[in-house]
């Protein structure tokens, strides 16, 4: 007995999309969200669940314009992510406006009796150790190393092509 995939007509691309990318996205949530109430027993590393949960979306994208859209259409949605259309200065405020909240929020909670933040033990340090090689260097080194791998590797990157393939105009709304 073999079973064949169905390529869905384009009519149902957008509903093929969407059901995609929720199951391959909830294939690493629901099992760590069991074991975390004790159902199954082992829990599966919180890595591997953010990376299924942040790229779902352009997990299903890439599968459904493969299979739909073929190479030419793969080739398409990438391009996408290089095609920028808007101007420099909403680039620039996108990159200073949510440290201009993070600055203005924490001066919020100083101005009201909260303590400091401690610059010289950032807390992206719990998360990436600094070698001890680069222990004289200081932890802002790491500021450009954990920018790009928050803007490739987390959420951001992993919706994007799931809203390129969603916005593209081969599918009908």
């Amino acid at each position: 007995m073999s079973t064949a995939i169905s390529i869905p007509p384009r009519r149902y691309s957008l509903l093929a999309f969407f059901l995609l990318a929720f199951v391959i996205s909830w294939i690493g949530w629901v099992p760590a969200a069991a074991a975390s109430w004790g159902v199954f027993p082992w829990q599966l590393p919180p890595m591997l669940t953010g990376l299924f949960g942040a790229f779902g979306p352009s997990l299903a994208a890439i599968i459904l314009t493969i299979t739909i859209d073929g190479a030419p259409g793969l080739r398409r949605l990438l391009w996408r992510l290089l095609w920028w259309r808007a101007g420099i200065k909403w680039y620039a405020f996108v990159l200073v406006f949510p440290a201009a909240i993070s600055l203005a929020s924490s001066a919020l909670y100083i101005s009201f009796g909260g303590a400091a933040p401690d610059f010289a033990d950032p807390p992206v340090l719990h998360l990436y150790p600094l070698p001890p090689e680069f222990s004289g260097v200081g932890a802002w080194t790491l500021l450009p190393f954990v920018f790009l791998q928050t803007l490739l590797f987390s959420s951001p990157m992993g919706e994007e092509l799931g809203c390129k393939r969603a916005g593209a105009r081969s599918w009908p709304a």
